[in-house]
């Protein structure tokens, strides 16, 4: 898999760890978190020092993509200011950003499905 977009991110690192039905997701260099903050459904969103996202870890992957049926895409609610952040370079988002103000971000079935072989 060479990329994987959620929302207007793009990420270029997938690791799918079956045992435990998570998807780690990441942008760039490796760097390390500095700040996370929670989605309503769980899922971890990693930043950077400046505030940069760097990373979104997804659980209950399978669980995901079983209850998409027959849609295309699966919607996650993601802090506004990280939904609508440009897809270039992952801009920085303030570490302060909280889920109370939520917006969609949608990955396409078929890309996740393949992050997980």
């Amino acid at each position: 898999m060479s990329t994987l977009k959620v929302g207007p991110y793009t990420f270029d690192r997938a690791h799918y760890d079956p045992e435990a039905d998570v998807l780690y997701l990441s942008h760039g260099s490796l760097k390390e978190a500095a700040d996370f903050d929670e989605t309503p459904d769980g899922h971890a969103i990693s930043f950077d020092s400046s505030g940069n996202l760097i990373g979104l870890t997804l659980v209950d992957v399978r669980t995901l993509v079983e209850g998409a049926h027959d849609h295309d895409e699966i919607s996650l609610a993601l802090p506004k200011k990280l939904a609508a952040a440009p897809d270039t370079d992952l801009p920085g988002a303030p570490a302060s950003a909280t889920s109370e103000d939520l917006a969609p971000a949608d990955i396409k079935l078929a890309d996740l499905k393949l992050a997980l072989t």
